[in-house]
């Protein structure tokens, strides 16, 4: 997490939320069996009255004993070192049917085709553990825990039934970890709704549809990488399968399911079809379906072990495909003749849980030697679709509106808020934050550039007590240009000096911003029909009458420099210092500070 406004949990959720979440033992130790029996149908039974017994009408499991036995726990809860986790006892289904997963969408639903999904709720829960050893002594232990509840629409899909973007309202919020930090004013995703919008093999687009609400650097990168539920699809196979069958899952599909795009090296996931059981005393079917394996993330190597929760109605799995060399007299009869028969059913439904755990480790800094830091992620996730016609007409369940057209991206509603009690800014989504914070005056961003490494932006502030010799130079312009000099010589490279000079005052009031341009060459001495990479460097020092300053490089590989330039630019104006109180503002302007230009 890092930053100490990520690590707040909403106020108001202490008081209304708090007396719901307090009961299911979210804070502090949790006890496993406990949490694995209630699971999250009490989560949400807790937060929407009739969760319970809608998801009872789709047979999900729900125990009657506030406890579980370690047999069942062990079969109830997806286990990141238990890769091989046995099928639950057999499937009551014939085991030659064969079974194809199919979830469409669409925005307003189907009358005549119940089984497209149009609006939903979502509710889950997160735990993250952090273990990390150390020389001497017992290792350092934390944990984090959020919960969330969402409704959630499709609000563009293509011809194939896929969701290119949906609308979301978060209902509920709630984060709890062992060093509780001072909430701020306005909590987290409360009132928010946005328009998700799916970027293949990238994260997504959030926009923010609520009027005067800024999405915060932590509410983007939750909403970012929690699992989108219609992406899950990729995960199941493209042929039917029987019970116990087998498939693997490329690193394209299992992003969906961890966030991030897994490395090419190491990886192995495979897709088990565990069982095909009734859902309760109803005609529901559901499927278990297993996905585990190997992989390197960002986090370092992992294991990784999950149930997804597929049901769907025997009624909607009219349409067989005869499979390839089955005889032309095969291709007659009911459904279910065909489908005892072995032929390819088309099982026309929606995922309604999932539970995943994945564990990485890595080793820390050099410095300190073999020492491993292991995280483990867990995840309890079910979505409750409306169970009759008109169920989501009226209050909260009415349809979450399509705004018309769609929003396009801008700085008012996609730019991520960056939040520190001593200033605060904005900045484009795809600018995000580096992994590592080297210092506490430091803010790095990268932002990936296909084939060309990484753009960077990042601000300094002055170092305060630190350093109080280099806290007294810090703004001034000429040691601004010495230090750069002095820094760009060390490199030893081949250096083009741009313009030197304060920008238009009218254009950058309140501030006064000195910016330094330079381009360093990357590919060696000019050759004829040689392309030379170029770094572009724009150094700025930002000035107020108040005695305050910032100073920002920003650097890329681009051609288009000047672009980037002006991203960084537009971040820059957006600074203010001290806290964000909550509302979008221009800064007001301060007097120009009386500076002397440099020589």
């Amino acid at each position: 997490m890092g930053e100490k406004q990520s690590h707040s949990a909403d106020r108001a959720g202490e008081e209304e939320g708090g007396r719901a979440f307090g009961s299911w033992g979210f804070g502090g130790t949790w006890d496993r069996g406990a949490s694995v029996a209630l699971g999250l149908l009490s989560i949400m039974a807790v937060l929407e009255p009739g969760l319970i017994s809608a998801a009872r009408a789709r047979g999900q499991d729900t125990p009657s004993q506030p406890a579980a036995s370690a047999k069942d726990a062990a079969q109830r809860e997806p286990s990141p070192s238990e890769p091989g986790q046995e099928p639950a006892p057999g499937s009551v289904e014939a085991l030659s049917a064969r079974y194809r997963f199919i979830e469409k969408y669409n925005p307003n639903g189907d009358p005549d085709r119940p089984e497209l999904v149009s609006q939903y709720r979502v509710g889950m829960r997160e735990t993250q553990k952090t273990l990390r050893e150390k020389t001497q002594g017992a290792p350092d232990r934390f944990e984090i825990s959020r919960q969330t509840i969402y409704t959630e629409r499709a609000a563009q899909v293509n011809k194939l039934g896929e969701v290119l973007s949906a609308v979301r309202r978060y209902d509920k919020f709630q984060m709890t970890e062992l060093a509780a930090a001072r909430p701020p004013k306005t909590p987290m995703f409360e009132g928010l709704s946005v328009l998700y919008r799916v970027q293949p093999g990238q994260k997504p687009q959030i926009l923010s549809l609520t009027k005067d609400r800024l999405l915060r650097e932590f509410e983007y990168a939750e909403m970012a990488k929690q699992v989108f539920l219609p992406q899950l699809v990729a995960l199941f196979p493209k042929t039917g399968k029987r019970v116990g069958d087998t498939w693997q899952i490329p690193p394209k599909a299992t992003h969906a399911l961890v966030g991030e795009l897994p490395d090419a090296d190491d990886y192995e996931m495979t897709g088990t079809l565990i069982e095909v059981n009734k859902a309760g005393s109803g005609p529901t079917l559901t499927a278990v379906i297993g996905v585990s394996g190997q992989l390197n993330l960002s986090h370092g190597s992992s294991a990784l072990n999950a149930r997804i929760e597929f049901v769907f109605a025997p009624a909607s799995a009219v349409v067989a495909t005869p499979r390839a060399g089955a005889s032309p007299k095969s291709t007659g009869g009911t459904a279910e003749k065909r489908r005892l028969r072995g032929e390819d059913v088309d099982a026309r439904g929606s995922i309604s849980k999932v539970r995943m755990a994945w564990r990485a480790s890595s080793l820390l800094t050099e410095d300190e030697g073999r020492l491993k830091q292991t995280l483990t992620y867990e995840l309890y996730l079910e979505r409750k679709l409306p169970s009759a016609p008109g169920e989501a007409e009226g209050g909260r369940n009415s349809p979450l509106p399509i705004p018309d057209p769609l929003p396009t991206a801008d700085e008012s509603n996609s730019w991520v808020l960056y939040e520190d009690p001593r200033f605060h800014f904005l900045h484009p989504q795809a600018l995000q934050l580096s992994p590592q914070r080297i210092s506490p005056n430091i803010v790095e961003l990268n932002e990936e550039n296909v084939g060309k490494g990484q753009d960077v932006f990042i601000l300094f502030l002055p170092p305060g007590a630190d350093d109080p010799q280099a806290d007294r130079k810090f703004c001034d312009v000429d040691q601004f240009q010495r230090d750069i000099d002095a820094d760009l010589a060390k490199k030893k490279v081949e250096i083009l000096r741009g313009r030197a000079d304060f920008l238009p005052g009218a254009e950058w009031a309140p501030w006064k911003v000195f910016r330094k341009e330079v381009g360093v060459k990357t590919a060696g001495a000019d050759d004829v029909g040689k392309m030379v990479e170029r770094l572009y460097v724009d150094y700025y020092l930002v000035l107020s009458r108040r005695n305050e300053c910032f100073k920002v490089h920003s650097m890329t590989l681009r051609d288009d420099h000047v672009a980037f330039r002006n991203q960084a630019e537009s971040i820059i104006k957006s600074f203010h210092f001290g806290p964000w109180d909550g509302r979008p503002k221009n800064p007001a302007a301060p007097p120009e500070p009386p500076l002397t230009p440099p020589k």
